[in-house]
């Protein structure tokens, strides 16, 4: 096994450390993100993305506690209007609007405000296109 590879595993036991997750929960995680029911069984670059899912949650998880991330709510409100736009065939949408406006790769990176900013946006979108299926 290489150094990196092991820099790798110890990241990904060190942030589910962190994060609270017991091993149980951290081999269900990695048979969904990867397919695989062992660690042992991945590549590098399936191990890597493991840890991009910890380390994603472990960002929320921060944002959340320090009150600046979406709320639950919000995030629900926003996945609604993406369906009212016919977005949610193509999730790319309305993530590339999100970071074009805000800079942000993840809606669950959203500020409180930037959130409630994006979900004005989508709701004079909604109102423009009923306007247009009206017409």
């Amino acid at each position: 096994m290489g150094k990196e590879r092991n820099g790798i595993l110890k990241a990904v036991w060190g942030i589910s450390k962190e994060l609270g997750i017991d091993k149980e929960e951290l081999y269900i995680l990695l048979g969904r993100e990867t397919g695989k029911d062992h660690m042992t069984e991945c590549s590098d670059d399936e191990l890597r993305k493991l840890l991009r899912v910890l380390a994603f949650y472990k960002d929320k998880e921060k944002l959340q506690q320090s009150g600046n991330g979406p709320s639950d709510k919000q995030l629900k409100y926003i996945r609604d209007m993406e369906k009212q736009l016919g977005w949610n065939n193509e999730p790319e949408r309305l993530r590339g609007f999100v970071k074009k406006l805000y800079k942000v790769d993840a809606l669950e990176w959203l500020s409180t405000a930037q959130a409630s900013k994006v979900i004005e946006a989508l709701k004079n979108m909604l109102k423009n296109q009923k306007k247009k299926e009206a017409v």
